[in-house]
C-alpha cells in the first residue's frame, strides 16, 4: 500500500465456516420449532374437542362460540399437521381434513337447499390463541439447544 499501512487477517476461513454452520444449524432449529409449534396447536385442538360430548343424533351440548362437542371423534382425529419446506422457508399447516370442519369453525348454512344455520364453534383460532405462549418456549427451547452448540 502507498501509505506503508498493510494488515494480515488471521482465521477468516474458520470465521466463515462457523458463520456457515450457524446458518444451517438455525434453519434446522426453526424446522423442528415450527414443527413442535404446529404439534402443540393440533394438540390443544383435539383437546378442545373432546371437552364436550353426546350421542349420534342429539342435540350438541356446546353452546355457540364453544368447541363442537365430541360424536364420532372423526373431526378431533382429521386435524393433522402438513410442515413444508423450501430452502430456508418453513411453513406448517394445521387443521382438519374432515368436510365438515369448516363448518364447525366458521359456522354458515348447512343441510338440504341450506336450510339450517350452523352457528360458529370455533376451535382452531382458539387453540391457536391458547398455544402461542406454549409455541414461543416450543421456539426458544430449540433456538438455545441449537445455539449452545455452536
Amino acid at each position: 500500500m502507498a501509505d506503508g499501512f498493510s494488515f494480515h487477517l488471521e482465521g477468516v476461513d474458520e470465521f466463515t465456516k462457523a458463520l456457515e454452520s450457524a446458518v444451517v444449524k438455525a434453519n434446522l432449529a426453526n424446522k423442528v420449532a415450527i414443527t413442535k409449534a404446529a404439534n402443540i396447536v393440533k394438540k390443544t385442538a383435539q383437546t378442545a374437542l373432546a371437552l364436550r360430548s353426546h350421542r349420534k343424533g342429539t342435540w350438541s351440548p356446546s353452546p355457540p362460540g364453544d368447541a363442537p362437542a365430541l360424536v364420532s371423534g372423526a373431526l378431533r382425529r382429521s386435524i393433522n399437521v402438513d410442515i413444508t419446506s423450501s430452502g430456508f422457508v418453513h411453513m406448517a399447516k394445521i387443521g382438519p381434513t374432515i368436510v365438515y370442519g369448516r363448518i364447525q369453525e366458521l359456522g354458515g348454512s348447512a343441510g338440504r337447499g341450506h336450510s339450517v344455520h350452523l352457528p360458529p364453534r370455533p376451535y382452531m383460532a382458539p387453540s391457536l390463541e391458547f398455544s402461542r405462549p406454549l409455541m414461543s418456549t416450543a421456539f426458544a427451547e430449540s433456538w438455545s439447544t441449537i445455539f449452545t452448540k455452536l
